[in-house]
């Protein structure tokens, strides 16, 4: 439930944290409000602690890590360093990550900022970006495992709208005709156009 999503990382899970991983002096504690999904902390503007609080069980962060790992090799986009994931649970109720401190956030800083500064950031982010959406993978699906994957990406398409058709049918969420006529549908369909590249953002 939303109330027991830590609204605040307490100095002394702060300091319990920075021991585990050999952080150091951390200097204040502060909650990172804007542009986040989880809650995100700011230790000293050192460290930035990032808690799982919405995909318990999904291995969040070792995805993200990987495609770190693969955004550093394959091009000069600048990540932040994973210090490491703790999934514990004793100091924090959650899985967390331990990550660099890489600068402002840019939600906080763009009211601020002057315009020429805006269309220079924009600029740089939408490069970066086009580089990142340019790292291949072999094929589609889950980047931490490598079983059951397609290249087509209709096949794929097609496999992940027949098993959302199929947990709908378990759980009565479509009528029965609703669901004969997708899987008629999805029988006849040969995703015709579909010829995308297997890449790390899609």
């Amino acid at each position: 439930s939303m109330e027991s999503i830590p609204l605040l990382l307490s100095r002394e899970q702060a300091d319990l944290v920075a021991g585990r991983f050999s952080l150091g002096e951390i200097g204040e504690v502060s909650r990172v409000t804007s542009g986040m999904i989880n809650p995100v902390f700011n230790l000293g503007n050192r460290y930035i602690v990032k808690i799982n609080t919405m995909h318990e069980g999904t291995a969040k962060f070792e995805r993200e890590r990987a495609a770190s790992k693969m955004i550093e090799e394959q091009t000069d986009v600048r990540v932040p360093l994973v210090v490491g994931i703790d999934g514990k649970r004793d100091i924090i109720p959650y899985e967390y990550e331990v990550l660099e401190y890489c600068g402002e956030n840019v939600y906080e800083a763009w009211e601020t900022m002057e315009e020429s500064r805006r269309m220079t950031l924009v600029k740089e982010m939408a490069q970066n970006l086009g580089k990142i959406h340019r790292i291949p993978l072999d094929s589609f699906g889950d980047i931490l495992s490598r079983e059951n994957l397609l290249t087509n990406y209709g096949e794929y398409f097609l496999n992940n709208v027949h098993n959302a058709v199929l947990l709908n049918e378990d759980v009565g969420k479509l009528s029965s005709g609703t669901i004969h006529q997708i899987k008629t549908i999805l029988a006849e369909s040969e995703i015709p156009g579909l010829t995308l590249s297997p890449r790390l953002v899609h």
